[in-house]
Formats: structure tokens, sequence, C-alpha cells
């Protein structure tokens, strides 16, 4: 009977012992790798952002160069050129990103409905929405007072470019149409209503140039820098781009977003409403887009007209894939293609080779970035693995040297440590588990969850 008992108290004594140890030492064993920890999961963050776009554009540089070889023009003069456009003077930076403001809100746009893999193709025709609703805000609602116009001018663009996108949301949702027909589509609609409005209702009186009349001046985005065209519009395009960011990967919903995006049979059988994601994030990609329509209406041209857009809701889904749908990536692939556009028409007058090459360009960008992306890396799952190891290594280890310092504390009695002995049948010695652990996590006991 008292063996019994001081086996029992022996066995309490073993246990709290390797409790405590193994406790101590995992913590300063994952205090030791918290630095590599951080550093390598910022690591992988940063090659996602950064590693495939530059990888990407050092080949399309690289092949443009032979292209344009090829086609008896120089590379150099050409890349100067562009370089040239875009630094050589505060004029030329400043219209490099004017030109990059409505790809920041396209490429955003895009990058969310990515995210939630819904392939917005429509950009443009969300573009042109928002420009639309923008231009007849900036016209009938002008007399009010103080910075309303600006603003109703902003918010109207922004809920005409999110109903649009919205409804190709609902046609996927509800009927099971293909985003990428019907977003295509729709761009052709967007552009006949504008070429329907500004020959039409929207007008301007007695002008003789199809395009609506001039916005009033309390709905313009003012200047910052006198001389240029730069506008307040830059500013709000980073706000936008950061609070994306914050959106997708600090929110539930956005959360939500990335999880039908990934595994849309698992986001369902979760509780996540499908139908309601996908009309909700084709919204807020839409409204995105249609708010970069209307800050390029109230800060750059003031007036609607046929060709408003040169492209920019297609140019962002190269933006967006060469970003890795990463809002803070959209932020400098839209500055490279605004240095490209900007640079064409220089390009085009100092070293003769034709503004198109711009879009030889952007093809192998994404052609390369395509290439890339096949290639899912194995980081994650690889680092995922080391720690599992070192977790169960430093289990292993702790255990049997804390059972073996209490035996030679004296603290165990034979029998005691006989009866310890004949209960742990799992350990078989040379450092192994005292319990089997199954794949799960739960003991071989059958703990279940």
């Amino acid at each position: 009977m008292g063996s019994e008992k001081g086996g029992n108290r022996s066995g309490q004594a073993i246990g709290q012992a390797v409790g405590q140890a193994v406790g101590q030492a995992i913590g300063q064993a994952i205090g030791r790798e918290y630095l590599f920890v951080q550093l390598r999961s910022w690591l992988i963050i940063a090659g996602r952002v950064s590693a495939l776009p530059i990888l990407a554009m050092a080949f399309a540089l690289t092949l443009g160069a032979v292209v344009i070889y090829a086609a008896g023009y120089s590379p150099s003069l050409a890349y100067e050129a562009v370089w040239q456009s875009t630094f050589g003077s505060k004029v030329y930076f400043a219209d490099t990103l004017v030109k990059t403001v409505p790809l920041i809100f396209t490429g955003v746009a895009v990058a969310i409905a990515f995210r939630g893999s819904v392939f917005n193709i429509g950009a443009e025709g969300q573009f042109l929405m928002g420009a639309l609703a923008a231009s007849w805000a900036g016209v009938a609602l002008g007399g009010l007072p103080g910075p309303l116009p600006l603003l109703s001018v902003l918010l109207i663009g922004l809920v005409a470019g999110g109903l649009f996108g919205a409804l190709a949301g609902f046609l996927k949702a509800r009927l099971g149409v293909s985003e990428v027909i019907s977003t295509i589509m729709l761009n052709y609609v967007a552009m006949r209503l504008v070429g329907f409005a500004v020959t039409g209702p929207l007008k301007e009186v007695g002008g003789a140039n199809p395009q609506t009349a001039r916005i009033a001046p309390n709905a313009m985005l003012g200047i910052i820098v006198q001389g240029t065209r730069l506008h307040w519009g830059f500013f709000l395009a980073l706000l936008v781009a950061v609070l994306a960011y914050y959106l997708l990967f600090k929110t539930t919903f956005g959360f939500e977003v990335q999880a039908v995006g990934y595994n849309p049979v698992a986001a369902g059988c979760s509780g996540i409403n499908i139908s309601r994601n996908i009309v909700l994030t084709m919204f807020l990609s839409g409204g995105l887009a249609g708010l970069g329509g209307a800050v390029e209406l109230s800060g750059v041209s003031y007036r609607l007209y046929e060709a408003f857009s040169p492209g920019y809701g297609y140019d962002a889904i190269a933006i967006a894939l060469l970003a890795g749908n990463n809002p803070v990536g959209v932020l400098f692939t839209s500055f490279l293609f605004g240095a490209l556009r900007s640079g064409s028409n220089m390009m085009q007058r100092s070293a003769g080779i034709s503004s198109v090459f711009v879009y030889v360009f952007q093809a192998l960008v994404v052609f390369f970035v395509a290439a890339f992306a096949v290639r899912r890396p194995a980081a994650m799952r690889s680092f995922r693995a080391r720690v599992y190891r070192l977790i169960r290594r430093t289990v292993v280890k702790t255990s049997a040297s804390a059972v073996t310092a209490e035996s030679k504390s004296g603290n165990v009695s034979t029998s005691g440590s006989s009866a310890d002995d004949d209960n742990h049948t799992g350990d078989t010695g040379g450092g192994r588990p005292i319990s089997k652990v199954n794949a799960s996590g739960s003991s071989a006991g059958g703990c279940k969850r």
C-alpha cells in the first residue's frame, strides 16, 4: 500500500518536473528562433511582393532590348528616352505621377477581385461609368456650397462603378454567368453609354465636339505643385492602396474574400456566404475603378469625351498580376506602367521607335509573370516542417533529461520506478517519446476533437 502511494507521489513529481522542464525548454527554443521566424516570414512576404515583379521586369527589359535591336533601333536610346521622360525634370516626373493615379485605382480594383478569384476584366467599363456619373454630378451639383460638389463627384463615381461591377457579381452568384464574359461585354456597354451621353443628353450646349460641359470649379481637385498637372488625387490613390491592403489582410471581410478565393467549397462549409461575398467583392472592385474615373475627370480632364480612357482598365490586369495582387505592390507597378506611358511619346520623338513598343513590353511582363508563377514556392511548407521538428526534438530531449534528473535526485523509490517502468510501456529507450502521438496531435489513447 505504501509503495503504491509512493509510486503515485513520485509519478506526480515526475509529471510536474517534466511539464515544467518541457515548457521552459520550448519557451527558450522558441525565443531563440523568434528572430529567425520573423525574418523568414517577412522574407516570404517580401519575396511574394517583390521577387516575381523584379524577375519579370528584368527578363522583359532584356528581351525587349533584343526585340528593339532586331527591329533596327538602339535599345539604349529607347530606354534613355523613357528615363528622361520620367525623371528628366519636375514637369516630366509630375506628369508620370498623373498617369500613375488612374492605374493605381484600377490596379487595386482588379487586385481585390483577383484575391477573391473573381476575374474582373471590366475595370475599363467601371472606370468609364464612374467618370460618366461624375461628369453629370460635376455639372448638375456644382451649385452646392463648399466642398460638397467635389465630394458628390467622388462619391457618385464610386457608387456608379460599384453598381456596374456588382451587376457582374450578381450574374455570377445567382445565375452562374462567367464574370470574364459578362465584364468584357459590360465594357462595351459602358463605352457605348459614354458615346451616347457625350453626343446626346450630356453634350455641351453649343459645343462642336462630342464632349460634356466643363464641371464646376468647386468640383475640381486642386493642384499640388504649381506649374504641373499633379493633383490631390495622387494622395487619395495612395490612401486607397493602403486602406485596401488593410482591408484584405487585417479584417474579417478580407479574410472571407481570400478564403472564397482559395477554396470556395471550404469557405462555404465554414459558414461564409459565397454569393454575398462575390457581389460585395465586385462592388468594391468596381467602386474603386469608378472612383478612379471620377478622380481622373475632376483632376485632369474636367469633362468627359469618347476617348476618355486610353485603356487604364486593361492595363490594370497586368499591373495587378505583376504586383502579385497586393495593393501596396500595385503602387510600384502602376508607377512602372505610368512611366512607360509617359515615355512612349518621348521614345518615338527622340529614338524614332513607335510608341506601340510599350504594349510589347507590357505583354512580355505578363508573359514572364505567368511563367514564374507556375511553380508555387515551397518555402512556407518547409519552414513549417522545420518548426514542427524543432518542437518535437525539444519535447523528446527535455522529457528524457527531466526523468533522469528526477531519478538521480533520490525522490523516486525503487518500487515507484518499477511501477513507472511497467506503466509506461510505450517507452522503448533511445530517447523516444514516452507516449505515442498520432498524426492529428492527440494521444494514442484517443482524445477526440
